[in-house]
């Protein structure tokens, strides 16, 4: 059923009322395919309002940046390493990755590697570091074919940084976030899938006059 919008601007009146009337469409032409009859109705209705400031009061515009979180899917269809290139976009906070071979979450990992620039790499590491990195700055530890590479953690939190270790991906030509399979890893037909997640921060234009921040 399509969902209705109304907004009425500029109330300055202590009370407003307002009267909602709910006007069904005909029979068997808007609900479901073979609607007939209607025994009872229930309508629900939200209201959302802003107090807007008085003139000329100071007012501080909304923040200039917002935290994207982006999930991917890249296919697997052979050991060795898997090409994972990271969207250049804003400032890289964390990568949560999930290996699944033939079906089912794996440890098949050699190593896995966050490339810059395509021959930099400062991070190229096994699993079992990934998992006491994890446990060791956030005290927890992570499932079968799970990596977690957070950039922006202090006192054993997450997104408690203060950015010292985020990752301007705007600033580099290539990003890459790759696995390395190992040789003897069962493969199916399919059903191998390098998942990965990664949050973002991101810059926009602030509205109004003024430079992004």
């Amino acid at each position: 059923m399509p969902v209705p919008k109304g907004k009425v601007t500029d109330c300055q009146a202590p009370e407003v009322q307002l009267t909602v009337y709910v006007r069904l469409a005909a029979a068997g032409s808007d609900f479901v395919t073979n609607f007939s009859t209607l025994t009872a109705v229930t309508a629900e209705l939200y209201q959302c309002y802003f107090d807007l400031p008085l003139p000329g009061a100071p007012v501080q515009l909304p923040l200039g940046q917002i935290v994207r979180t982006v999930q991917t899917t890249i296919p697997v269809v052979a050991t060795g390493e898997v090409n994972y290139t990271v969207e250049r976009q804003g400032q890289l906070m964390s990568l949560v990755s999930t290996f699944v071979a033939n079906g089912a979450r794996s440890n098949g990992l050699d190593n896995v590697a966050l490339i810059a620039n395509i021959n930099d790499r400062p991070y190229q590491l096994p699993q079992y570091i990934y998992r006491f990195k994890n446990e060791f700055d956030l005290s927890s530890t992570s499932d079968t074919g799970v990596i977690d590479l957070d950039l922006w953690h202090a006192r054993e939190s997450a997104s408690s940084g203060d950015g010292r270790d985020l990752f301007n991906t705007e600033r580099l030509t290539t990003l890459q976030w790759n696995p390395t399979v190992s040789s003897g890893t069962t493969l199916g037909s399919g059903n191998n899938f390098w998942y990965s997640g990664r949050r973002v921060l991101v810059n926009f234009a602030q509205p109004g006059i003024g430079p992004s921040i």
